[in-house]
């Protein structure tokens, strides 16, 4: 049989000390006594550690799950910036892309226009040569007879030489002016010489004042350049009205069609100027 000085079942502790008779000397008793301290005292050393063990892990674990929320926090926000700069970075560039391919657009759209006019003056042009061209060589040549009549000075000789195969229309569209000069009162001395050196249509009138050339690639070069600056004259019209548009001002449509019609009309003059009747 044991005895113990404590429970330590009731106690809970499960630990304790005891003797195995029922017979304890007195001088054994003070060690015993100091042992069964001693065991209470380790029993409660340990459930200290333990506790402060368990309060120290309850501890990390608050930190560490604070800590987590902040992170989990800050990615969030990092995500919603980065989403938020990415989606103005992308707009930014997404615009610029825009503009750009607008700009490209509207210098295309300009180059074509200003091509499709190039070559509507071009074809403008080829159809008064080939108009000319149909013409009655006699009314070409008289043409140029009353562009020579404006340097010709009374009594002054005039010496016309013109393509082998026109001398014959040349010289009948000449002597005819020659007698309205006679008629009026201006005697002239007119010779009609062909040189096979010239090109057909070719016309050069010497005079005392000097080499006139009254050819018709003159004056179809001269209608070439009229129509050429004629386009480039509307396509800055076009532009100042697109400007003004952009701008608001209304006004500068209506002087922008002023001006488009005041260059149909020197078109019109020009064509006047240089075509031949047929």
């Amino acid at each position: 049989m044991v005895i113990w000085l404590r429970n330590p079942q009731a106690e809970g502790t499960g630990l304790g000390v005891g003797i195995g008779d029922g017979v304890l000397r007195r001088e054994g008793l003070a060690t015993i006594v100091e042992l069964d301290h001693g065991y209470a005292e380790m029993q409660r050393q340990c459930e200290a550690a333990l506790a402060a063990a368990r309060a120290g892990a309850d501890a990390l674990l608050e930190q560490a799950r604070a800590q987590a929320g902040a992170l989990v926090a800050r990615a969030e926000d990092d995500y919603a910036n980065a989403e938020r700069r990415g989606y103005e970075a992308g707009l930014q560039r997404g615009l610029a892309d825009w503009h750009a391919r607008a700009a490209q657009v509207h210098a295309d759209a300009s180059t074509l226009e200003r091509k499709a006019r190039d070559r509507l003056a071009e074809l403008v042009a080829l159809a008064v040569e080939q108009i000319v061209a149909s013409a009655d060589p006699k009314a070409l040549f008289a043409r140029a007879a009353a562009t020579v009549e404006q340097i010709v000075a009374d009594g002054s000789p005039v010496h016309l030489r013109v393509h082998p195969a026109d001398a014959a229309a040349a010289g009948e569209a000449f002597r005819a002016i020659a007698s309205s000069w006679r008629e009026a009162g201006r005697a002239v001395r007119l010779q009609v010489t062909a040189d096979a050196t010239l090109a057909p249509g070719a016309c050069l009138a010497e005079t005392d004042l000097g080499t006139l050339d009254a050819s018709l690639s003159l004056h179809l070069a001269a209608m070439r350049d009229a129509l050429a600056r004629a386009v480039r004259s509307l396509a800055e019209t076009d532009s100042a009205d697109a400007v003004g548009r952009e701008n608001g001002e209304g006004g500068e449509q209506e002087e922008g069609g002023t001006t488009e019609n005041g260059q149909a009309e020197a078109i019109a003059d020009t064509a006047e100027l240089d075509a031949v009747p047929t």
